[in-house]
């Protein structure tokens, strides 16, 4: 029932979004929405007071503070709460590392990610890391990365935008050292020849750069 309502509420969310902002439903969607996540709310610290060690709930009502009601302060509190279930639940720390990183703590969130994989390697949390490695223009380490995250996740359906990070990163790391051209120009066509359709043109013209 929990789930059931916020998922509710997330649609809802979505019609919102489609509305004019001048239009009257705006009132009664907001309402609406707000009451349907007072319900889901309920329905997790009831399920909690059930089954207080359960750590995804805990994670779940992390999510439900933080992102639908915007309690920042609510949501710390339930992923403590969390970690002193389960302080080795690799999904808690993920979503500390999607949390930070949504608040623009990438250092923040790049130690959680780190904190996950060293529990259950994952290449989705690898290439997150890779990723914010980059926006940091912490190269070396994010070629390090990203080198492994290709090695360890041959047939990952992100493989291609492993790859185009890559390239970005040996582009950026050396720009005047030839091998690191011919490095950042392999590692774009290998992204090239992997990435779906849409996603070609961009890379093309990454290559062409």
């Amino acid at each position: 029932l929990a789930r059931f309502y916020k998922s509710w509420a997330a649609r809802l969310n979505i019609e919102l979004t489609a509305v004019e902002s001048d239009s009257p439903e705006i009132v009664p969607l907001t309402r609406k929405r707000q009451a349907l996540l007072e319900q889901s709310l309920g329905y997790y610290h009831t399920a909690l007071t059930l089954s207080p060690n359960n750590a995804i709930l805990w994670n779940e009502l992390a999510q439900l503070y933080a992102i639908d009601l915007d309690d920042q302060i609510k949501s710390q509190e339930t992923i403590t709460r969390s970690l002193e279930v389960d302080d080795e639940f690799e999904q808690t720390w993920m979503l500390i590392g999607d949390l930070r990183s949504s608040q623009g703590d990438l250092d923040g969130a790049i130690e959680a990610y780190n904190r996950s994989l060293g529990i259950r390697d994952s290449c989705t949390v690898r290439r997150v890391v890779g990723t914010l490695l980059a926006q940091q223009s912490r190269w070396d380490e994010a070629v390090t990365t990203l080198e492994d995250a290709t090695e360890a996740c041959p047939a990952d359906g992100e493989l291609w935008e492993m790859y185009r990070v890559l390239a970005v990163a040996y582009a950026n790391r050396g720009s005047e050292d030839d091998s690191h051209s011919s490095l950042a120009l392999a590692a774009a066509e290998t992204a090239l020849a992997i990435a779906p359709e849409a996603q070609r043109e961009a890379i093309q013209a990454l290559i062409d750069q």
